[in-house]
């Protein structure tokens, strides 16, 4: 009986390590799980903040390229500007050149 009833026991213990053990491999799969969903979040979110900071910059290289053309077109009008008072100044030099000349030339043909 003693022997039938120590048998009983090392087999109850026996089931109840194998239950033990089972239930932790359920634990460590549990945290598994959780781990894998929680890494899988966290490049979600890495991935939209990637997203969102690449429109961010390309936004901003938009802006930047809109102001540089603005300005370009600025000096460009600038530019011509310039030149066409340049232009204006050296037709009234000639006509002034021109038109101071002209008392000489009447008197030289006098």
């Amino acid at each position: 009986q003693r022997e039938r009833d120590q048998a009983v026991a090392r087999a109850t213990e026996e089931r109840r390590r194998a239950e033990q053990r089972e239930r932790e491999r359920d634990q460590e799969a549990a945290r598994a799980q959780d781990i894998a969903r929680l890494l899988q979040q966290q490049l979600e979110w890495q991935r939209a903040e990637a997203e969102e900071r690449g429109k961010r910059e390309e936004e901003q290289w938009r802006r930047q390229r809109e102001m540089d053309e603005a300005r370009e077109m600025q000096r460009r009008r600038e530019r011509d500007e310039d030149e066409r008072r340049d232009e204006m100044m050296r037709r009234r030099a000639e006509v002034e050149n021109f038109a101071g000349g002209i008392p000489y030339a009447l008197g030289f043909f006098r």
